[in-house]
């Protein structure tokens, strides 16, 4: 995990992380963009591990609500859930392997919170990716790993991408 990492060290971290997913079980990358960005990750894991890959969709906003969402404090997250759908449909207990992709904002990403949130990791290997570039994004994706490893998955690595090196 490297947060100052250049085009091609970025590629030898998805390439890293993407090797922790290869194996004999079934993998899913399972991401929300809003940007671009952490698709573009989430495809090059895909193409990596072999993986189906799922996109998480939620409310038609525009960026700076998104970004106003994404500042409403955590705590409140804990008793609201943004509606979301997942494309194609996604049944998770498919998957023994998931590579969880998501931007850093504000305090939180309100869809991949909602994800969690209703989803069972019990069992599962999950590698948390997270795009970022701008501020307190360490805390935050510790926050999010803290979070998935209280619903029961194994983490094997820890990756961040600066969103300009990808």
């Amino acid at each position: 995990m490297n947060p100052d990492n250049s085009e091609n060290e970025s590629l030898k971290l998805l390439q890293k992380a993407a090797a922790t997913l290869k194996g004999e079980e079934k993998t899913a990358v399972i991401y929300f963009s809003l940007t671009g960005n952490t698709e573009k990750a989430a495809k090059l894991i895909g193409n990596i591990t072999d993986a189906d890959c799922y996109r998480i969709k939620s409310l038609n906003l525009p960026k700076f609500a998104w970004l106003f969402l994404s500042l409403v404090p955590p705590i409140i997250w804990r008793f609201v859930r943004i509606p979301i759908t997942i494309e194609p449909a996604l049944k998770l207990t498919d998957y023994r392997n998931i590579a969880l992709g998501f931007p850093k904002w504000g305090f939180t990403c309100p869809p991949i919170a909602s994800f969690i949130k209703k989803e069972k990791f019990q069992g599962k290997q999950v590698l948390p990716f997270m795009t970022y570039g701008g501020w307190d994004y360490e805390r935050f994706y510790n926050k999010m790993c803290s979070t998935i490893k209280k619903k029961g998955a194994a983490i094997p690595m820890k990756l961040l991408i600066k969103r300009n090196t990808i």
